[in-house]
Order: C-alpha cells, then structure tokens, then sequence
C-alpha cells in the first residue's frame, strides 16, 4: 500500500481498481474532488484499464502511477515539473493518463519517475534539481529520458 505525499492509494483485484484518500493537491487521488478525502476515493481508471488489472501502484510527492499488467505505465497528479511524462501543467493536475508502454517496473519519486522498461532501458522524468534524472545534467524533462550513459541492468 503506497503513499505519496499527504496521500495514500491501494489496489483491489480484478476488475482492478485503485482507490487513494487524503490530500487531493493536484488531483493526486485521480479524481476529481475538493481536498482533501479522507474516505478512499476510486481513481477515475478506464473500464479497459480496470478489465486489465495492476500489478504495482505508488505515490510520488503529488503524484501517483500504476503499471497494468500489460506493461502500461499510467500516471495522475500533479504535473508541475513533467513528472507524469508530459508538458509540465502548473495549476491544478491531470487525470489518469498513459505515460508509456513496455514498462518491466517503476519508482515515483519526489517530483519525478523512474522506469525500467521490458528490454532493460532505464528511463526518467520530471524534476532534476539535483541529478535524479541520472542523465548528467540538473534539467527537468517532461518526456523520458534515458539515464546515461548507459546504466547496467541485472
């Protein structure tokens, strides 16, 4: 059971769902209510994501994502420093949305996420204040970006 920041989301089985309570800053619990809830809340998934199911979720700083079990990554929350994997939106956050595919597992952090990809490439996005990104430079990118030069998987 994952927590971000102030928030905390779970999953059930099939159909999956995800439900997280508390903060709802940038719509960190992927659903469309005033902060915060402190009765869990369902995260406003597809029926064809829910029919998929999840086999990881977790919380960042304002944001959370979950891997389906078909190696899709999709991300909801606060979206501030391209965390979600697209153009950095400053006010408010972003519903569950696809981030990308071909996803073997994932981290969120504190303002960024990490994925490792089925064919073993390591990619990160988001806030890159101190080098989190692992692409030798401190730039935030909204997209992912392959960690350099290369970093060896097991």
């Amino acid at each position: 059971m994952p927590g971000g920041n102030y928030f905390s989301c779970a999953r059930t089985g099939l159909p999956a769902q995800v439900w997280c309570w508390g903060e709802n800053r940038f719509n960190s619990l992927g659903a469309n209510l005033p902060p915060p809830a402190g009765n869990p809340t369902e995260v406003a998934l597809s029926a064809q994501e829910m029919t998929i199911g999840f086999g990881h979720v977790e919380g960042g700083d304002d944001h959370a994502c979950a891997k389906l079990n078909d190696s899709v990554l999709v991300c909801w929350g606060g979206n501030e420093t391209g965390q979600l994997g697209s153009a950095p939106v400053l006010d408010g956050g972003l519903p569950p949305t696809v981030v990308y595919s071909n996803v073997a597992s994932f981290s969120a952090g504190y303002q960024h996420t990490c994925a490792l990809t089925n064919d073993n490439q390591l990619l990160c996005f988001g806030a890159n204040p101190m080098g989190e990104l692992g692409d030798g430079t401190t730039t935030p990118h909204a997209t992912p970006t392959l960690v350099a030069p290369a970093c060896p998987v097991p």
